[in-house]
């Protein structure tokens, strides 16, 4: 048995070193093809231009200037070599255009002579092509290369490959240019050379690391490029679900998912997009995942729908650009799918449709026949009132109104909905109650990261009767009168 693991473990080192050395010679391939690619004069170029300007007084750093189309072919070519030398499967045309449609929402012609489409990060709306590179604040976003199929941002040319070991003419102009320029209007310029840049060749490698496993992961469907990702390019992921809308890759939807959930705004962002179209798209791919979570985490997904619901109201009510029509939609979808949810366990089923239970959200339910969604109608009728029977439901007052309990060391008790027998919480306040709403007698409160219903003097009232109504039948029966108490000290207990 000894010799049979022993047999194995070099085996399995023996498969390790072999494949290591695969991955080192395939990296050493990648460079000398890229290196047959270049154009020097466009290499050239880039090198007297610097890896970055400076005003020598003040120190700020210059904008880079526009680069050319030229310069954007360089780029796209040498991008290309780079992904098919580390393992990247060009697919055909047809899958390219179906993949971009799907994860990107553009829509490419293959016979156009537009070679490649700029996605604009800050402003994914815009076609313009915008060639800068990309500087995080002014311009952010990558191409769509057609012929290469791939995507990829701008690089320059010593982004990508390592220029010195291949090219001593431009390696001796480089070592021989002045630092020190004037600009147009005579300030004085410092030029920093990409020779003296810090950390280039481990920059190098990260680029063509990202470039290829985006490529590979979008293109070729690989699982270990997905996993690598993860651990080195969480944004670029996280920016096709929350920018893109893209949740049909339910591992990828899920990565996301979880580590933004108990985040109101970036929540929002995975829950519900507005495509370039106008068309408004709630994901209930994201509920669908949600639902099947363990029931304190799914709990914690609901209440943070719950802040993300009052927000997106609150922030649509003076928001003139959208019709009523496409808020409603947006919400009424949102409220249903999050219910169905707390019907699970009834926890939080009761809190998100009386939000949206006045007579302009049951017309326009009604005029568009509930989503044509089956049970739409019957979930909203049975939850809008809080849980209060119909009879006795009074219209909410969504008036917002923040203020501070009295002072005390006693906890309140809130209700999952404005009922006794719902699901209670008891919390030691230490923040302000925020009440958002009141229902038959119930305020619908968020106090220090939750939300329930908290009844009020009117509730206490309407017990109090029913139960002296309990033992008037019988004057013998009655029980001895308790001291009244105030109404805080019911509440706090």
């Amino acid at each position: 048995m000894k010799v049979f693991n022993l047999c194995m473990l070099f085996i399995c080192l023996t498969t390790y070193s072999c494949q290591q050395k695969e991955s080192k010679s395939a990296t050493i391939l990648s460079h000398k093809e890229i290196q047959m690619n270049v154009n020097e004069e466009i290499l050239k170029k880039q090198i007297l231009q610097g890896a970055n300007q400076y005003f020598q007084e003040a120190g700020v750093e210059i904008p880079k200037p526009e680069f050319s189309q030229e310069e954007l072919k360089q780029s796209m070519q040498l991008a290309s070599k780079a992904v098919n030398s580390s393992g990247y499967r060009m697919i055909d045309n047809t899958d390219f255009v179906s993949k971009i449609k799907l994860i990107f929402g553009r829509t490419l012609d293959m016979l156009s002579t537009q070679d490649y489409i700029y996605v604009n990060l800050l402003d994914v709306c815009n076609r313009d092509l915008i060639k800068h590179p990309n500087n995080g604040v002014d311009y952010n976003g990558f191409y769509i290369a057609k012929k290469e199929k791939l995507i990829s941002p701008f690089y320059y040319i010593p982004e990508l490959i390592d220029y010195k070991n291949e090219y001593s003419n431009i390696v001796k102009l480089e070592s021989e240019m002045s630092t020190k320029t004037k600009d147009n209007d005579g300030d004085n310029i410092v030029i920093e050379k990409w020779n003296d840049l810090e950390g280039l060749t481990n920059k190098r490698s990260d680029n063509i690391q990202k470039l290829t496993a985006r490529n590979k992961y979008l293109f070729n469907d690989s699982k270990a490029d997905f996993t690598w990702l993860k651990f080195n390019d969480k944004i670029f992921l996280e920016s096709l679900v929350k920018t893109f809308g893209y949740v049909k890759d339910k591992n990828l939807l899920a990565f996301v998912l979880e580590n933004n959930y108990q985040k109101q705004e970036e929540l929002e962002k995975i829950v519900w997009n507005r495509k370039c179209g106008g068309e408004f798209v709630v994901n209930k791919e994201v509920f669908d995942l949600a639902k099947n979570w363990k029931t304190e985490k799914r709990h914690d997904f609901l209440m943070y729908m719950l802040f993300v619901v009052q927000n997106m109201k609150k922030e649509f009510e003076s928001n003139n650009e959208l019709t009523f029509s496409q808020k409603a939609k947006v919400l009424g979808l949102i409220s249903y799918y999050a219910t169905q949810i707390g019907n699970i366990d009834n926890t939080h089923a009761y809190s998100f449709f009386p939000m949206l239970s006045g007579k302009n959200y049951d017309d326009e339910f009604k005029k568009n026949n509930y989503y044509n969604i089956p049970d739409f109608k019957a979930v909203y009728e049975d939850t809008r009132t809080g849980g209060i029977d119909i009879d006795n439901w009074v219209q909410p007052d969504f008036s917002l109104n923040k203020t501070k309990i009295p002072n005390t060391s006693k906890p309140i008790i809130i209700y999952d909905r404005a009922d006794f027998n719902s699901f209670s919480t008891e919390i030691t306040v230490k923040n302000e109650i925020e009440y958002l709403s009141k229902i038959s007698g119930w305020d619908f409160i968020r106090v220090d990261g939750r939300v329930g219903y908290l009844p009020n003097e009117q509730v206490f009232q309407e017990v109090a009767k029913t139960e002296r109504k309990k033992h008037s039948f019988l004057a013998d029966d009655e029980p001895l009168p308790e001291k009244k108490k105030g109404f805080w000290d019911r509440l706090f207990g």
